[in-house]
C-alpha cells in the first residue's frame, strides 16, 4: 500500500535515497520491495519468541503481551551505550537494517548480522518451546 500510495501521490519520480542520492523508479521499487522483506525475519523471531511464551507460561494471553514488553526492553537497552556485543545481540536491531540499502555506497552488514540475531531466536525459542511441550502431560 506504501508503495501504490506513493505512485498516486508522487506519480514515477526519482527517490531521494538517505545519502542525497536520486534512485531511479524503478531502482527505487525493488529497494523498498527488498527493505519490506527484510523486516521478515525479526518478525519470525518474535513470533516464535510469542510461541515460547505462550508455551511456558500456558497462556495465550503472555504470548501475546510478553514480545510486546520484551520488545519494549530490547528498544530501550538498544539505546543504552551498552556494550556492543549486547545491542547486536538484540531482535529489535535487524527492523532498522534496511537504512543500509538506501545509502549511495550500500552495505549489508547489518542485514546479514541481522538476519543471523534473528534466526538464533528462532531456532532458541522453538527449540526451547517443543522441549517444553514434548515433557508436558498430554494425556486425559
Amino acid at each position: 500500500s506504501s508503495v501504490l500510495a506513493g505512485v498516486l501521490v508522487i506519480g514515477h519520480q526519482p527517490l531521494l535515497g538517505l545519502s542525497g542520492t536520486l534512485l531511479p523508479p524503478g531502482r527505487a521499487l525493488a529497494l523498498v520491495a527488498a527493505a519490506w522483506a527484510s523486516i521478515l525475519p525479526p518478525v519470525f523471531g518474535f513470533t516464535a519468541l510469542a510461541v515460547l511464551a505462550s508455551v511456558a507460561t500456558r497462556s495465550s494471553a503472555a504470548g501475546i503481551g510478553l514480545p510486546v514488553l520484551i520488545g519494549f526492553a530490547m528498544e530501550l537497552c538498544s539505546y543504552v551505550n551498552g556494550p556492543a556485543v549486547v545491542r547486536r545481540a538484540l531482535l529489535t536491531l535487524p527492523f532498522l537494517a534496511w537504512h543500509g540499502l538506501f545509502t549511495a555506497q550500500p552495505y549489508y552488514g547489518p542485514l546479514l548480522q541481522g538476519a543471523a540475531v534473528s534466526g538464533v531466536y528462532l531456532v532458541g525459542c522453538l527449540a526451547a518451546a517443543y522441549g517444553l511441550l514434548s515433557r508436558r502431560d498430554m494425556g486425559s
